[in-house]
């Protein structure tokens, strides 16, 4: 990525990503990463499969955030491997191209996680611990500076000018 990159992650799959954030990437042809929870596509408040799949085909990344949202880093093996390879699958059959990336769920992962995304062909994941510099041996341990309902744009400024301010 060019220097000074920022990488917009939208976590969930809900339903006002699409209403709200997606025309605003359009307007200003900025491209983001949806990290869908597949068992939640078409429920009250959630993304629509058509609405996923039109935000492909605009350019957006789409990918997996586990079929029910659990921890990962606190179930057994495999229940851990059926959330990740389901929720794959499920987006790489709508989609029809390969789902490489995960958000885990509350940030929960250990080295056991790890090995089965490897396993199961996904090329990184993305943490919910604070950082803006990433390291390129540990693709699976992404860091990421949270935007959340309360942050006003002044914490934001100062987050990205002085990552370490929280």
């Amino acid at each position: 990525m060019p220097a000074k990159s920022v990488a917009l992650i939208f976590d969930d799959g809900y339903g006002d990503n699409y209403t709200n954030a997606f025309p605003i990437l359009q307007k200003y042809q900025m491209r983001a990463t949806f990290f869908i929870i597949t068992g939640a596509l078409g429920e009250p408040g959630y993304m629509a499969d058509s609405q996923i799949r039109a935000l492909s085909e605009s350019g957006m990344e789409i990918q997996s955030h586990t079929v029910h949202h659990v921890s990962l880093g606190k179930i057994n093996a495999g229940l851990t491997a059926k959330e990740t390879a389901d929720s794959k699958k499920t987006l790489e059959q709508i989609l029809g191209k390969p789902c490489l990336f995960l958000a885990y769920p509350s940030g929960s992962f250990n080295t056991t996680v790890e090995n089965n995304l490897k396993k199961q062909g996904y090329l990184l994941a993305v943490t919910t611990e604070y950082g803006d510099t990433q390291k390129s041996a540990k693709p699976f341990e992404l860091m990421r500076i949270r935007v959340m309902k309360r942050t006003s744009l002044k914490s934001l400024l100062s987050r990205i000018a002085d990552p370490k301010t929280r």
